[in-house]
């Protein structure tokens, strides 16, 4: 055989896709930076790449709602009262916001090559064994806020026993409209449906994977459930326990979804929480 023959038999050499998709049971990892400077600004891009999605989130999805309202034929103060009084409106807004930054999330992670059910840890769904340890990791949640909220009071009590810093007793502002009878159907899509599926893709999915992936484990727990808090923190009033419980529940969230690889488990955590707020609030 020729020497030019052979070389047309011999198989063409294929390039590996730097950062492409990985099957499930090659689970992606991401290049740790090389030195503190470049582990910074990879981190600081992540954390404002998130704060970019969720404000284009936020002013697109209102807009489209007013546009769509307008050609309904609502002046500006009904569109108002809506926005305001009307629970199917917010339940609208609320899927709009979750959807354009999870369409944004899927997009960006095929624009970097990554197959995003995978990067999400999306590919696997838990056990019976592990749905039980969701369940057991409530509780433990749930004993671990209690002393931490055992714990803040005493420490106020301690330093500021007049003027209390922290308002432990101030109660979450969910923004809804008041409802009853088949309006709660609403209600509870909006609150144990969408934000668990919604907040784990954006927060445990897509934020905590870069952010640990370029700053290590501890980087990646402490600013995801930093920002975490943060977005609980109701701004109009600073909510401070509430963005306390919401720092707590994070690392809670994380470890489950770390510990069973798969972004279901959190899901489930995060929506028995919302169920039982949802008991208490509407139901109870």
């Amino acid at each position: 055989m020729s020497k030019e023959s052979s070389k047309t038999n011999k198989p063409a050499a294929v390039k590996p896709k730097v950062g492409g998709a990985k099957s499930a049971s090659n689970p992606i990892v991401l290049t740790r930076p090389s030195n503190k400077l470049e582990a910074f600004i990879k981190l600081f891009g992540v954390v404002l790449l998130g704060f970019l999605l969720f404000f284009i989130g936020q002013i697109a999805a209102p807009l489209v709602v007013v546009i769509g309202l307008r050609i309904a034929g609502n002046d500006t103060d009904q569109i108002e009262a809506l926005f305001q009084d009307n629970i199917a409106v917010q339940l609208g807004l609320t899927a709009l916001i979750a959807g354009i930054i999870t369409l944004a999330i899927w997009k960006l992670l095929r624009w970097r090559g990554h197959d995003p059910r995978s990067f999400l840890l999306l590919n696997k769904r838990p056990n019976k064994g592990e749905l039980l340890e969701v369940v057991l990791a409530y509780g433990v949640y749930f004993i671990t806020l209690l002393l931490a909220t055992f714990g803040l009071a005493a420490l106020e009590y301690i330093l500021s026993p007049e003027t209390p810093l922290i308002d432990l007793n101030q109660s979450q502002d969910l923004g809804l409209a008041t409802t009853a009878g088949s309006g709660l159907w609403l209600v509870f899509v909006m609150l144990v449906i969408i934000p668990p599926i919604f907040e784990e893709i954006f927060f445990r999915g897509f934020l905590y994977r870069y952010l640990s992936g370029f700053g290590g484990k501890v980087i990646g727990v402490l600013l995801t459930s930093i920002l975490f808090g943060i977005a609980h923190l109701e701004f109009g009033s600073l909510n401070w326990i509430a963005a306390i419980d919401t720092f707590i529940f994070s690392i809670f969230l994380i470890y489950i979804s770390q510990k069973h690889q798969s972004l279901y488990s959190a899901i489930l955590l995060h929506a028995m929480k919302n169920g039982i707020a949802f008991y208490v609030l509407f139901l109870r």
